[in-house]
């Protein structure tokens, strides 16, 4: 009995740090400063962001030329992200996440008119995906409640066999 409520409780604190673990990963926003350079190329920091509000990685690209649309295709059919270009020809991605190419080509188009009109500077947001947080931290309340249940089980046998 206590074994198997043991191992229930482990399976509960697998699946908060699973939850936990997604979270930190995906429910990320992304906002990018550029400032214009000599030699018409941009310094541009690139901050995700957990919850829109704790910054988890910062990131300063120098040389920074424009943006273009990168893609990666398997049997399953092709995902596509932003990356920003470098005038040594280098790429580095706006966001790691690959995703649909509509809003992927909305971004890159946004952040080359940037570039095109010369700004000295701008900021381009990606807003935190809140349907994310909702996905797997309703997942994680759901498996917590099953497993919840089966605590219950467990406990209520231990009370009954004990009569």
């Amino acid at each position: 009995m206590i074994k198997n409520v043991f191992f229930l409780f482990l399976g509960m604190l697998g699946t908060v740090l699973f939850s936990a673990l997604f979270i930190f990963l995906f429910a990320n926003s992304v906002q990018m400063t550029c400032q214009r350079q000599q030699g018409n190329t941009y310094t541009c920091v690139v901050e995700k962001r957990l919850f829109g509000k704790l910054t988890t990685s910062r990131t300063v690209l120098n040389g920074v030329i424009g943006a273009q649309v990168e893609q990666s295709c398997d049997s399953d059919g092709c995902s596509y992200r932003t990356d920003l270009v470098a005038a040594d020809g280098s790429s580095t991605p706006f966001n790691d996440v690959y995703t649909d190419n509509g809003p992927v080509v909305e971004r890159t188009n946004q952040i080359n008119t940037h570039f095109q009109h010369g700004e000295t500077t701008f900021v381009v947001e990606e807003p935190l995906q809140l349907w994310v947080v909702f996905l797997v931290g309703g997942l994680g309340v759901m498996g917590l409640g099953l497993e919840s249940l089966f605590v219950f089980r467990e406990a209520y046998s231990w009370a009954v066999n004990r009569r």
